[in-house]
């Protein structure tokens, strides 16, 4: 009795951790082609990778920060008046793309692409850690800022598929 349940058990455990094995190299291996992917954009952007901020917060057209968490960013615009918080409701506009060279381009940025803006309230929702990372450099209404987000930053469609995408995102808040 004892072989006839060893033999299917032993059988299970092999094919069970030999799909997992291959499911690890699939995903290690998007996760390389993505890196690829965004390094063969930021060469074919001509982009130059700091590793600080600018002293006086001034970014080059194609200069971008590499922050701690991946998140490849610079400031085009600083917006004006007072410093974003934690809640306050944000109105943003964006453009993003996939980053290969026939790049799919989706634009959110006026009331022709979509009549209302895509709010989120700052700090507390976190579909895409890229744009509150992102928005927390931005800090005041009116900033605009380029990103390149890698798939773990990114929505949820995004990090399923280890797609990195390009956006750029101008924000608009009331106190």
């Amino acid at each position: 009795m004892k072989k006839t349940l060893i033999i299917p058990l032993f059988a299970f455990l092999l094919v069970f951790t030999t799909s997992c094995d291959e499911d690890t190299v699939k995903y290690a291996d998007q996760l390389k082609a993505q890196e690829k992917l965004i390094k063969e954009f930021i060469n074919r952007e001509g982009i130059t990778v700091l590793t600080a901020f600018p002293a006086d917060s001034v970014f080059q057209s194609n200069e971008y920060v590499l922050t701690a968490s991946g998140l490849y960013f610079n400031l085009m615009e600083k917006g004006s008046g007072d410093t974003i918080r934690i809640g306050d409701e944000v109105n943003i506009r964006y453009k993003q793309k996939t980053l290969d060279e026939n790049a799919i381009t989706e634009e959110y940025w006026t009331t022709q692409d979509t009549p209302y803006p895509t709010t989120l309230l700052y700090g507390i929702d976190n579909e895409c850690l890229a744009w509150t990372e992102a928005i927390s450099y931005m800090k005041r209404s009116g900033a605009l800022c380029k990103i390149i987000v890698p798939s773990s930053l990114g929505f949820a469609v995004a990090q399923n598929n280890v797609t990195p995408y390009f956006f750029e995102l101008t924000i608009r808040f009331h106190k």
